[in-house]
């Protein structure tokens, strides 16, 4: 697949600051995983979720596990490798 879009999903926003950023290390953490680019663009906006839900600019709780469990939560039961 060469194009397409990944829905978003609904969630409670407490802020934008720091979303894009959370997504590119999101995205470049699966990247470097070796995940495809639509499961590394999925990790990313697991980031930005993550991020998205605190008033943080860079939530300073998360964790590889934290990424992972809201991959799973918001992108199905999707394996990672």
């Amino acid at each position: 697949q060469t194009h397409g879009q990944i829905p978003a999903p609904k969630i409670d926003v407490v802020d934008v600051t720091g979303a894009g950023d959370a997504f590119v290390s999101g995205f470049l953490y699966g990247i470097n995983r070796g995940e495809s680019f639509v499961r590394a663009c999925k990790l990313g906006m697991s980031s930005s979720i993550i991020t998205l839900q605190t008033n943080e600019t860079v939530c300073s709780q998360v964790t590889e596990q934290m990424i992972k469990e809201t991959y799973q939560h918001y992108f199905s039961l999707e394996e990672l490798s």
